[in-house]
Order: C-alpha cells, then structure tokens, then sequence
C-alpha cells in the first residue's frame, strides 16, 4: 500500500509539472488556460497558463510515514521553454485547497513551493506545505526519479501536530 500511495503521487506530481499539454481530458480538469508568449515558427518561446484540478488526491505524511489522503481542489500555473521545438524546462507553482479524508473535516490550505522542473536531471524535487484551520501542518519534501518515476520522501514533518 505504502508503495502504490508513493508510485501515485510520483505520477500525480509528473502529471501536474506537464499539465501543460493541450489534451489533458484524463485528469478532471474543470478549467484550463494557455497563452503563447514570443513562440516563433521554429517552435522556441515560452507557454504559460493554468490548470484547474477537481477532487484531486493528496497522500500526506509525517516523519515518513503516511498519516492522511488530502481531497480538493489544485491550482496550477505553469510555464513552459522550448527551443527550437524542443522542450527544454518549466517553472511551476500549485497552490489550493482540500480537506481531509480522515473524518476530521478539517480544511487545508495547499502551497507548493515553485520550483523548476528540468527533464534533463536524474532527479526532480518537490516542497509542499498544507496548513489545516484545526491546527494541522504538513511540510515536506519529496525526489523522483526522471526514469522510474520510484517517489523517495527527503522530508516528511508535521511541526505543532
């Protein structure tokens, strides 16, 4: 279980750093915008836009172990760089809101510190912080790997639970 949970938020978080693609009808996405900026013929500029997850699942942990799933809604704006139609990295900031599966009721505000995705490294990393309105407070950091998509936790703490 453990394994599936980090084998689904490695795709989770692959599939919202590429977001950006224009046929993304598989992943509920309520409402998405793009604009191209200086994109020339040759296929070298910069997309930016945004997408719009419903109902979206977050595994979350503390010291490393899974603690709680985080069900919401995601926000993600993205920007992409190409040259000469070749993909060459993202910026990408999610921020949004969910609430928790635990029977707690209580409400997360969802930040994900922006970061540059690079297609090009072995490793991508991600650092998260869900503040809940009862007190809760999920902050960590997690790597996967480019080629196995195989989810480590670098940091996984709950400070004030």
């Amino acid at each position: 279980m453990k394994t599936l949970t980090k084998l689904l938020l490695a795709i989770a978080c692959v599939c919202l750093l590429i977001a950006c693609s224009k046929s993304d009808d598989d992943l509920a996405i309520t409402n998405s915008q793009s604009s191209l900026k200086n994109v020339n013929v040759k296929g070298t500029g910069t997309i930016s836009g945004y997408h719009e997850f419903d109902n979206y699942e977050l595994p979350v942990f503390c010291n490393n172990e899974q603690v709680d799933v985080l069900l919401g809604k995601l926000y993600v704006h993205y920007e992409q760089h190409w040259n000469n139609g070749n993909f060459m990295w993202a910026n990408h900031e999610i921020k949004g809101e969910a609430v928790s599966t635990s029977g707690s009721g209580e409400v997360f505000k969802l930040i994900d510190i922006p970061h540059k995705y690079d297609p090009n490294l072995a490793f991508q990393y991600e650092t998260y912080n869900y503040i809940g309105n009862q007190g809760t407070h999920y902050v960590g950091t997690l790597a996967w790997d480019n080629i196995t998509w195989e989810l480590t936790i670098i940091r996984a703490k709950c400070p004030g639970n």
